[in-house]
């Protein structure tokens, strides 16, 4: 999806607050951690695919904090009343009584704040690795004792991140998010972001107006169905926090997940954290993800295996199953294929490349039918819907048709499969056009040219 546009409304005290708009779905205010930049937050690339998985299921609003990025600065540190006019001003800005509210980090706190103050216009509370504050400390240390607990950083150490804001990544930003390695061009972009945020004097001013921002003995006044998530083995704030912070809001559910990044986007499972979020905040079950990859698909089918196995008897048509599954396994997975199923009279398997889904079905039948089991197949290749362990779409429904219009024996395959193997030691012969259930116009087909030796 494209970058949003940026809006501005000038909140109660006269601060004007940049904000965004876009998604579809229960409306949701998106209350990020205390430096950022709303057009910087897209270049990550990171960032941008939990936006937009969000955004498939929530209409998004999102600000920068008074005091850097879009919106205006201030020359007295805001109280946390302040800043919760920010979120205020948003949702009169667009007509919005009331919210779910979406909190991380330092984020966690203005949206709390927000919660207490205005409890009427919150509907539901998601906080994520959330900051509490300085009076917390020890509780939270000892709901996770075994946590390192480094304490706050000295003078010298603030000033040596601040000299580096814009300039190069502080070992910080590794560290506490050590999965981010993965993702060399998210690193390569923060001194950009720390541009775009403002200059070394706006980053100093913030950190300095949050330091002492404390939600103790507020979080208690929390009345909205709030879920709390936190990172199991998060470097930046301990898990600890977010047991303490279930513990004083009333009826809170805490969810703590695998793993050691504060910003849990970057996770291997940040699609599963995501949804979790999501699904507390529609108090709905989110659809898996649709992923698409390339493919060379192959069905196979027994020839007539009602007749044969009623001529069989059904101890006998047992046994040739289990040596037609047995079999099957072995030869797909001897060609570095994928079973992905087996349909009870054949099987659906995938390859990354034709030629061996191409051996894989030829070994198949002349092995199967030494068994007394005759087959057919049938072979296309293309995107298909990757579901979980199973696979679906058009590509997937082709192939199953191309099976079932090739005679006992015999391996069909589309125009894709043989024009992909040209110059190989494959020979393909016409098979005719064909109507294919399902599927507009006719289909000329090829049969791989090796005749059944029991044929």
């Amino acid at each position: 999806m494209e970058v949003p546009e940026v809006h501005y409304v000038i909140a109660d005290d006269d601060v004007r607050v940049a904000y965004q708009d876009y998604g579809s779905g229960p409306p949701t205010v998106l209350v990020q951690t205390a430096l950022g930049h709303l057009e910087g937050y897209w270049e990550f690339g990171t960032l941008r695919r939990l936006y937009e998985r969000m955004a498939a299921n929530l209409r998004i609003l999102t600000f920068d904090h008074r005091g850097n990025g879009m919106s205006d600065g201030f020359t007295e540190p805001p109280s946390l009343e302040d800043r919760a006019l920010d979120v205020k001003a948003v949702m009169d800005a667009v007509g919005i009584d009331r919210a779910n509210l979406f909190g991380f980090a330092f984020g966690a706190q203005v949206a709390i704040g927000f919660a207490a103050r205005y409890p009427e216009r919150v509907e539901r509370l998601v906080l994520a690795n959330a900051r509490i504050g300085p009076s917390a400390r020890s509780r939270a240390d000892a709901l996770y004792p075994e946590a390192e607990q480094p304490g706050p950083p000295t003078g010298s150490e603030v000033e040596r991140t601040l000299n580096m804001v814009g300039i190069e990544v502080d070992e910080a930003f590794t560290h506490f998010s050590p999965s981010v390695a993965k993702y060399p061009e998210d690193v390569r972009l923060m001194p950009r972001f720390e541009r775009l945020v403002g200059s070394r004097d706006v980053h100093r001013r913030q950190i300095e107006s949050v330091t002492d921002v404390d939600v103790t003995d507020i979080a208690p006044l929390v009345a909205t169905p709030t879920l709390v998530t936190h990172t199991l083995g998060d470097r930046r704030f301990h898990v600890g926090y977010a047991r303490l912070l279930a513990e004083l809001i009333p009826d809170a559910t805490l969810l703590e997940v695998a793993g050691e990044d504060h910003m849990f986007w970057l996770a291997d499972d940040w699609r599963e954290i995501t949804d979790a979020h999501i699904n507390f905040l529609t108090d709905s079950v989110v659809s898996a993800p649709v992923e698409r990859r390339f493919a060379v698909v192959l069905f196979t089918d027994i020839v007539e295996s009602t007749s044969t196995s009623l001529a069989a008897g059904d101890d006998e048509w047992r046994l040739r199953l289990d040596a037609h599954d047995r079999i099957s396994r072995r030869v797909v997975t001897h060609h570095d294929g994928s079973l992905v199923k087996q349909t009870g009279d054949g099987i659906l398997a995938t390859f990354d490349a034709p030629s061996r889904a191409v051996d894989t079905s030829i070994d198949l039948r002349d092995e199967l039918a030494e068994s007394g089991i005759r087959i057919r197949a049938g072979i296309h290749a293309g995107e298909v819907e990757v579901r979980g362990d199973d696979i679906a779409g058009a590509v997937v429904n082709l192939a199953a048709r191309v099976e079932q219009a090739a005679p006992e024996g015999f391996i069909y395959t589309t125009a894709t499969i043989r024009d992909m193997l040209i110059g190989s030691s494959h020979s393909f012969e016409p098979a005719g056009t064909h109507h294919l259930k399902g599927f507009e116009d006719e289909w000329l087909l090829y049969r791989i040219g090796i005749t059944p030796a029991h044929l």
